[in-house]
């Protein structure tokens, strides 16, 4: 039951639409205590009015059906036989509420569990249980031009949905839980934007877009080679990102080559720089960086053969080890497969080895290969898989695992370096835990940029037809690796899920990755407590990384938290000025409270740093209300920020520090907050451009939403 199974603009787009019809129904899905799917059933209106509402779907009665759907002898019901007594996780889908979950325990025989969405989801009379966002999209430079048409997508597990703008540019999604949302926003004639919109409590959330004027285009050619005579390449997909280190959410433009080898990219914006790539299976993913929109007009690619590149899973079930290798270009042979008692760094050293096992791969489909090997008596294995392409280039692969780890994937991010995308630790089994990398989200450390002159791959054109030498070709960039693997839970208190570690190779986190794990349904009652915390080995202790908007998904059960990247550093991972070879970090979910000993009751914004004055050399200071995101005697450089955030001020958190002459000097840029807690962050006295600040006196206004937090700014005085 619910008010809003079926509004009046629903009951539009059924009118001769029976798709929608179905679109709308509610859904139940019943998962036992081992997580396994054991019942599904459609909440179908009861016979009585079903043949009556079918009739008005027919004629598109809009008005019939919402009052069919409303009344009492129209509510849907469902049934799922069949089920053994015993407690079971119940989870109802609904298009108009959020998902809801709730544990049950059914007994023999016939039991009924009626769902209102309404209490079921803490509303109430005048309570909303859902979230609404609307806003308006326009022209930047024309903010009274309203672009009506625009197309604006909204998306996050296990929910993505496009509505048009209207005539005077307005939009609107309802019916959202709550959640870390991606917006993507497109009109004919405008560049992409791409933002992300966090919602923390049910209301309606305005969210306006201005879209810059998109007049420019790139254009080029694509050679499968150029001598002894000019072959062009169909089909190849080009990628098109806008440089710009200060935007949050990046956009994809994308792109493929007709027959002709040619390719238009379309809606960029005058003056600015873009990255642009070239994506081919089987041949090198290349860039070209520092595009001038406007100045530059066509690009051209001659492809590359890429060197054997191999991405390998496996996965323990049972008494056998099954490994998967997926080769990115095709092979002529399968690879040979060695494996051996030892760790990696051995197995390297001996190549094999006289004593080294050799397995045989089993082709399941092209270009992947699969090993079954039985459960090993060590505790530590490693594999080593050879390949050798069609002109005799080898390469050889080594993937060490434990018996403690039960599953992990190794992925060359060649193509999620240019539009960003998964990574599944288990696309096809029962676990849907990922990391999911942004447009932009990963910078490969390893290759370096050329002069565009020195490299026979590209060439760039002016519209005059001129040579363009602005941009930087960036070299093949497959090094950059991401490994994702987990491991049985421990007894830790409130863990509720498997140990999920995600390991990097060549590469730097730029911009938020979404870490989605797989919990254990069963286990928890209240998913009001869930969230994602990582293993500090310096301290022995699990943590809040920053301050989460958790996403629940109780129909694949899996819980989903932003990781700043600003904050990974405490995770292990390093910026793209610092990253280390290898970088890993351990993850897991908790059913526990996110915070201790740090609620605040008061009814006013509070704010100082400490120390003040301060230098900018290494020191610890101690925190006064520590909690899970602060603890209790951290080392900082510079000074520590705290403040104080009533309950009844939850929202996005700026600080913006000035220097004496109003000058912006650095924008601290907090996330969204929940109200009623303490807060701490560092700045470390470096101005935006990361140079440490001058000696003298700086004014910090904090901001709260558009607001400002307090009447006065707060002094930091620097003294070196």
């Amino acid at each position: 039951m619910g008010q809003k199974i079926i509004t009046a603009k629903d009951a539009e787009a059924m009118k001769n639409n029976f798709d929608a019809f179905i679109d709308i129904i509610p859904t139940v899905v019943l998962y036992d205590s081992a997580g396994k799917l054991t019942g599904f059933s459609m909440e179908v209106p009861p016979p009585a009015v079903f043949g009556q509402m079918l009739a008005a779907v027919a004629t598109g009665d809009a008005t019939t059906l919402m009052n069919l759907f409303t009344s009492e002898a129209g509510k849907p019901v469902y049934v799922i036989p069949y089920q053994k007594p015993g407690t079971y996780s119940m989870v109802v889908y609904s298009p108009n509420y959020p998902i809801y979950s709730q544990q049950i325990t059914l007994a023999a025989g016939d039991n009924i569990v009626n769902i209102n969405f309404e209490t079921a989801l803490g509303g109430g009379e005048n309570v909303p249980v859902t979230a609404t966002i609307s806003g308006t999209i326009t022209d930047k430079d024309n903010p009274a031009t309203k672009l009506a048409g625009a197309n604006i997508t909204l998306k996050t597990r296990g929910f993505e949905k496009t509505v048009t703008a209207d005539s005077d540019g307005k939009y609107s999604i309802e019916g959202l839980g709550l959640g870390l949302y991606y917006m993507g926003v497109s009109a004919s004639g405008y560049a992409l934007k791409a933002d992300k919109v966090s919602i923390s409590e049910y209301k309606t959330i305005t969210k306006d877009i201005a879209l810059p004027a998109g007049g420019e285009s790139l254009t080029g050619t694509v050679y499968a080679r150029k001598f002894p005579s000019p072959l062009v390449y169909e089909g190849a997909k080009i990628v098109v990102v806008l440089e710009d280190v200060t935007e949050t959410m990046l956009a994809a433009y994308t792109a493929t080559s007709d027959s002709d080898g040619k390719y238009t990219i379309n809606g960029l914006i005058n003056g600015k720089k873009y990255r642009l790539f070239v994506i081919v299976p089987g041949k090198k993913v290349e860039a070209i960086s520092g595009l001038t929109a406007g100045l530059v007009s066509g690009v051209d690619f001659t492809l590359k053969d890429m060197l054997p590149e191999l991405n390998v899973k496996f996965i323990i079930d049972g008494s056998n080890v099954t490994f998967n290798i997926f080769s990115l270009k095709t092979l002529p042979t399968a690879p040979t497969v060695l494996h051996k008692k030892v760790d990696k760094a051995s197995l390297q050293q001996s190549d094999g080895g006289a004593t080294a096992d050799t397995l045989t791969a089993v082709t399941t489909s092209s270009d992947t290969w699969t090993c079954v090997v039985p459960l090993p008596d060590s505790d530590l294995y490693t594999m080593k898989v050879s390949a050798t392409d069609s002109a005799g280039q080898l390469i050889d692969k080594y993937i060490e695992f434990k018996l403690a780890t039960t599953a992990k994937i190794e992925v060359l991010l060649n193509e999620i370096l240019a539009e960003g995308g998964d990574v599944n630790i288990d696309e096809t089994g029962t676990d849907p835990s990922a990391v999911t990398v942004p447009v932009g989200g990963i910078e490969e450390t390893s290759s370096g940029a050329t002069n565009l002159a020195d490299n026979s791959s590209f060439s760039a054109y002016t519209a005059t037809g001129e040579k363009y030498y602005g941009a930087m070709a960036i070299g093949g960039a497959t090094s950059a690796l991401m490994s994702f693997s987990k491991e049985a839970k421990t007894t830790t208190t409130g863990m509720v899920s498997d140990i999920y570690e995600v390991s990097l190779e060549n590469a730097s986190i730029e911009k938020d990755l979404l870490v989605t794990l797989y919990y254990d349904r069963a286990s928890v009652t209240d998913n009001t407590l869930l969230n994602i915390r990582y293993y500090d080995t310096a301290t022995s202790e699990w943590k809040i990384i920053g301050d989460q908007q958790i996403t629940i998904n109780p129909l694949d059960g899996t819980v989903s938290a932003e990781m700043d990247s600003t904050k990974f550093s405490s995770a292990g991972f390093g910026s793209l000025a610092n990253a280390m070879a290898t970088q890993s970090s351990q993850f897991a979910v908790f059913n526990i409270k996110t915070t201790a000993n740090d609620d605040y009751a008061g009814t006013e914004f509070t704010m100082y740093n400490f120390p003040n004055p301060f230098d900018l050399n290494s020191k610890t200071v101690t925190i006064t209300n520590p909690s899970a995101t602060a603890q209790a005697n951290p080392n900082i450089t510079g000074t520590m920020l705290k403040y104080s955030l009533p309950s009844t001020m939850s929202g996005a958190v700026k600080l913006y520090i000035y220097n004496v002459a109003g000058e912006l000097v650095r924008t601290i840029d907090e996330g969204t907050k929940t109200g009623g807690f303490y807060y701490y962050v560092e700045w470390d006295g470096k101005n935006k451009d990361g140079a440490s600040c001058a000696s003298g006196v700086y004014f910090l206004i904090p901001k709260v939403g558009d607001k400002k937090a307090l009447d006065k700014p707060v002094k930091l005085a620097i003294i070196k």
